[in-house]
Parts: C-alpha cells; structure tokens; sequence
C-alpha cells in the first residue's frame, strides 16, 4: 500500500505549499491527496477474517498515481 496522503506533506515536509501540492496531486487521477481512513480501512479488510482467503495481491491506495 501506498500513495499520497495526509502524512505525506508531512514526511516530505512540504506542508502547506501550494505549488508542491498541486504538482504532487496533479499526477493522481483522483486529483486530491488521500485520507488516512481511506488507507486504515483496507489495512482492516485485509487483517480480518473476510480476508482469510487473498493471497499475494498488491493493492495500490495512491489515487491512480501509479496509472500513469
């Protein structure tokens, strides 16, 4: 899992600025960053007992930035 979400900005530490995040979200398809449930809530799928039977898939939460 990975892609561009809120704690991006953080650990590149590009905070607030605006020219860096457009650069950044201009290369997803969803054109935004992504939010922390959004990356939490297939970590859950995934460690539940619904997951039990998936094997060796990768899952890609990066808004469509690996698309391109």
């Amino acid at each position: 899992m990975y892609g561009y979400s809120s704690w991006f900005r953080v650990f590149t530490g590009i905070g607030d600025n605006q020219a860096a995040r457009d650069a950044i979200t201009s290369k997803t398809l969803l054109k935004r960053f992504g939010k922390p449930e959004e990356i939490v809530e297939l970590a859950a799928f995934l460690s539940s007992n619904r997951a039990a039977y998936i094997t060796g898939v990768n899952y890609a939460v990066d808004g469509g930035a690996s698309a391109w």
